[in-house]
């Protein structure tokens, strides 16, 4: 058994394991040769040795594959429904609000612009704010919500 320290840390390794069977394996070969079992390097015997782990024998190769995949499959539908489909949804909400806004609509821009449009033209909205009707031009990517707003007075 060897011991070692680390950061105050002590571990222990037991070596005795990994011993037997290194003697276990290097016996079997001996025993081998010594049947004249071999010729050029290679075994006769009918049954080839197999891996005592079954998964590493290489019988099913598709079985980890499937399996991972059942495992992140739940991952990636829990992320498309939390995620991906609620701000697809905010995306055409949003689309549509800004396709419907007519002449007379009171809105909000990005920057806290309240006003009431009196023009639309392609892509440029033009509002009337405030008591002295002061026109602003925007970009309708600049309206963020359409409706009147409240407010605290």
């Amino acid at each position: 058994m060897i011991s070692y320290s680390v950061n105050g840390m002590r571990f222990f390794l037991d070596t005795a394991a990994p011993v037997q069977a290194l003697d276990a394996v290097q016996g079997a070969d001996q025993q081998s040769t010594q049947d004249g079992e071999t010729q050029n390097g290679q075994s006769l015997t009918e049954n080839p040795p197999t891996s005592a782990n079954p998964n590493l024998s290489g019988s099913d190769p598709m079985g980890g594959l499937l399996s991972m995949v059942l495992m992140f499959a739940p991952v990636i539908l829990l992320f498309y429904f939390m995620a991906i489909r609620p701000e697809k949804k905010r995306k055409k909400q949003r689309v549509e609000m800004l396709n419907e806004l007519i002449v007379g609509d009171e809105i909000t821009t990005n920057a806290g612009i309240v006003g009431r449009v009196i023009s639309i033209k392609d892509d440029t909205i033009t509002i009337e704010t405030g008591p002295d009707k002061t026109r602003l031009k925007f970009m309708r990517w600049a309206i963020a919500s359409k409706g009147e707003q409240i407010t605290d007075s």
